[in-house]
């Protein structure tokens, strides 16, 4: 795969861009307090990235204590299910696009 940086100005703009992350994207560096601080400042950065575009952002947390967990701390297959109801229901809140 090719490594560029996308260009926002002159290529084409998506409809729409999801982007999963997971309840567990930090459990690599659990165990290394430096590694976990270097985490996190990359995350929040990215998260100011994504929400500096100009795109409707939905942040939206799966609680385990509610719905459980599935294999490895991954969410449930009902935090599965929630979040797909609440990702579709937002689309189609603030999109021109029909989502099936």
């Amino acid at each position: 795969m090719e490594d560029r940086k996308w260009d926002f100005v002159s290529e084409r703009k998506p409809d729409i861009i999801v982007i999963n992350l997971g309840t567990n994207d930090d459990s690599y560096v659990q165990q290394d307090e430096t590694k976990r601080q270097a985490f996190l400042k990359a995350y929040v950065s990215f998260l100011e990235k994504v929400h500096s575009l100009k795109y409707a952002v939905r942040l939206t947390s799966q609680d385990p204590e509610i719905n459980g967990y599935g294999a490895d701390y991954h969410p449930s297959p009902v935090s599965h299910e929630i979040a797909a109801c609440e990702l579709s229901e937002f689309i189609r809140s603030t999109c021109i696009l029909p989502v099936r």
